[in-house]
């Protein structure tokens, strides 16, 4: 537990007042006599002018919830099973209970074979935002996250059986992994095909509403029928909320047969016509 409440950006741990930074903070279990008030949230976004901020954002309501889904044991610890992660997930960056007299501390996720579990994102979600300051301004943004030089994904000639499979998949078991309505802005990393593979073009960013557009109603859309063209342009990037939780991939194909995925969780679905316009640039 720590006396006062620090964020979590970019540039690691700084404190909201002063910007020191203090040595390793770690996570850990709620003790039984602490009762916290509230909850501080980090999350990082890009204001009017193109520059990157951390922001200090404090939500009220049923505190009480979100302490419960944090005292739920963990199912195990992730990675130490014999069955094989074919993804990986991230929990929020900064995330405080906060009491009346400031103490705070940052609650450890409780975990499952192979991620977290939902039920504190869920609790933190009904909360309502009380107040929100801006601790700190880091410069001019660049294109969040990385590209790798080829996607990493394919689209190849799918049948009705991959169809079918499409159509039984359902993401509502991913909450944490795949952010939608609340997807931060998106880092969209552009391919061009070739026989070989695909190869590195170029990246841009969508702000968030628009990011939010585009998830939320690709992963809506029903499943893609079967497929034998070969697109010629694909982009992907992750998906990940302003708190820095999330971490699932997208991918899509810009012509073809427009189909858009999250790899291991969505199968592939029919990305409407106005959304491929938008991936295109």
């Amino acid at each position: 537990m720590t006396d006062t409440v620090f964020l979590l950006s970019d540039n690691g741990i700084a404190r909201p007042d002063d910007g020191t930074v203090p040595g390793p903070l770690g996570e850990g279990s709620v003790p039984a006599n602490f009762s916290p008030t509230s909850v501080v949230r980090c999350e990082r976004g890009v204001d009017a002018a193109g520059n990157v901020f951390i922001a200090a954002v404090t939500l009220g309501g049923d505190v009480e919830e979100v302490v419960r889904a944090f005292k739920v044991p963990s199912e195990g610890e992730a990675g130490t099973s014999n069955s094989s992660c074919a993804f990986t997930e991230d929990a929020p960056v900064g995330l405080w209970l906060v009491s009346s007299d400031g103490s705070a501390i940052r609650p450890q996720w409780p975990t499952t074979l192979c991620g977290y579990q939902d039920a504190p994102l869920a609790a933190v979600n009904a909360l309502a935002e009380a107040s929100r300051t801006t601790v700190a301004t880091l410069g001019s943004a660049s294109v969040p996250g990385s590209c790798g030089q080829s996607s990493g994904y394919a689209f190849p000639a799918t049948s009705e059986a991959d169809a079918e499979g499409s159509r039984a998949q359902d993401i509502a078991a991913f909450h944490l992994m795949v952010p939608t309505w609340d997807v931060s802005d998106l880092t969209v990393c552009r391919y061009r095909t070739t026989p070989a593979g695909d190869a590195f073009v170029d990246a841009g960013t969508l702000p968030a509403e628009i990011g939010q557009d585009v998830v939320t109603r690709s992963l809506g859309a029903p499943a893609a029928e079967p497929c034998r063209q070969v697109a010629s342009e694909v982009v992907a990037g992750r998906l990940v909320r302003p708190d820095g939780s999330g971490g699932g991939i997208f991918a899509a194909e810009v012509d073809g047969c427009g189909r858009f995925m999250v790899p291991g969780v969505s199968g592939y679905r029919q990305m409407p016509n106005d959304l491929r316009d938008v991936l295109a640039g």
